[in-house]
Formats: C-alpha cells, sequence, structure tokens
C-alpha cells in the first residue's frame, strides 16, 4: 500500500474472521494534529505519523477501560465520537468495554485524508478538494487490501467525494423503487442508499451515516445501519 500514509487500526486475524461474520471497514473523514505535532512537521510524509491512527484507536479503547476500573486515563473530547458510534452501532444505550473490545478488535478502521487537519481554539481547518483528490489512491488500496463487505462512512461530506453522482440524483419523499434506482443501489430505511463499491470483482456496499460528532447522530441510526449489514455481501 505505496500511497496509504496512515496505516488502518486493525488486528488482522480478527478482522479476516469478522465481526458477526461480516467484514467491516469503518471510514472516517479525517485526523486533526494534536498538541504533540511538530509544527514543522511536513504531514503525510513524516514516518513519525504512520501509526497516528492506530494510536486514536488503541488511546480510546484504554480510556474506557480505565474508566470502568476507576483508572486516571484522559478522557479527551474527540473519544465521544467512537463512544456514541459504538453505542449506535450495538443499539446499547451505555455499551461496556467488553463490547466495545469486541467491536473495535474485529473491524477496520481508516481515516479517508492522508494529511492532518490544522485545530485551533478559533478555527477547524477543512480538507480541500485537493486533499481529498490526493486520498483516492490511498483508498483504493485499503479496499483492494482488506475487500470488506461493508464500509460504513462517516459524514455526508465524505459521502458525496466518494460517489459524485449522488449530487445529480433527484430528491424524492418517497422511496424509489429499487428497479428506479441507479446500478447496485439499494434503498433501505429513511431513505438512505446502499451504494457500491467494485472491487476486483466483488461488491462491497458502503453506507454513509451523518458524522458521529454531529449531534443529529441518534439512535435512528442503528436500525438501518444494521440493515446495510444484513444486506452487504
Amino acid at each position: 500500500m505505496e500511497n496509504v500514509f496512515f496505516l488502518p487500526w486493525v488486528v488482522r486475524e480478527n478482522y479476516n474472521r469478522g465481526y458477526d461474520g461480516k467484514k467491516i471497514l469503518v471510514l472516517g473523514e479525517s485526523h486533526y494534529r494534536n498538541k504533540k505535532c511538530d509544527k514543522n512537521c511536513d504531514c503525510g510524509k513524516t514516518k513519525k505519523c504512520l501509526d497516528y491512527t492506530k494510536n486514536v484507536v488503541k488511546q480510546f479503547l484504554k480510556y474506557i477501560k480505565s474508566k470502568e476500573n476507576k483508572g486516571k486515563e484522559k478522557h479527551e473530547k474527540w473519544m465521544d465520537t467512537f463512544y456514541k458510534f459504538t453505542n449506535v452501532f450495538l443499539g446499547k444505550e451505555k455499551v461496556n468495554y467488553e463490547d466495545l473490545e469486541n467491536f473495535w478488535n474485529n473491524i477496520v478502521f481508516y481515516n479517508y485524508v492522508q494529511k492532518a487537519m490544522k485545530r485551533s481554539k478559533n478555527k477547524i481547518e477543512r480538507p480541500t478538494n485537493d486533499d481529498f483528490d490526493e486520498s483516492k489512491k490511498a483508498f483504493s488500496e485499503i479496499l483492494e487490501e482488506y475487500k470488506p463487505d461493508l464500509v460504513i462512512i462517516w459524514g455526508l461530506v465524505l459521502e458525496e467525494k466518494l460517489f459524485p453522482e449522488k449530487k445529480e440524483e433527484k430528491l424524492s419523499k418517497e422511496v424509489k423503487k429499487e428497479e428506479e434506482l441507479p446500478e447496485d443501489v439499494i434503498c433501505i430505511k429513511y431513505y438512505q442508499k446502499l451504494r457500491c463499491f467494485n472491487v476486483d470483482g466483488k461488491k462491497i456496499r458502503a453506507f454513509a451515516v451523518i458524522h458521529p460528532s454531529l449531534p443529529f447522530f441518534k439512535d435512528y441510526y442503528h436500525e438501518p445501519m444494521q440493515e446495510a449489514l444484513k444486506r452487504s455481501t
């Protein structure tokens, strides 16, 4: 995977067995530079950052385990996104460490944009069109390497970058009959669409949710995500 900079989080032997028998890739949008980042760092090229994604998930799981054992691991706001997503995906009000570990150790987590964004108290940098375009080859390599059954996309902006045709689809208040939809697109609950990547003859289903960091990401996403998982192959 010569174009991948931020290596994905994956426990390969667990992933090969799948989560409930399905291979899931959870796809985030981008990282943000943390306080330890060198201001002169050439982000996306400095080798010490290769494990950034892996370390994010490790840190999150370490914090949850510490919290249950009344430890002193520091909470960071970004962790709420991972916690909320897992709660909603599993359909639980308050997921415990065992459930979290079982989920995250059986899936792949990867952030699409291969350059960390800058963040300050007053401003959060957003990926540019060039940032998205320059990350396409890397994501293609991830799909080829892991061949998931389902990709869960965090964010509708990222969905549009991956599936530009979405902008051209006419919005409808009613669910369209499947024969009226573009090829390889399936309508599921709440008028959301299960799309498709074609990789080496395999149809990889893709389902987008509102980014879990947003307040609009709520329990009603549990059912469509489970339906997406059920309809993936």
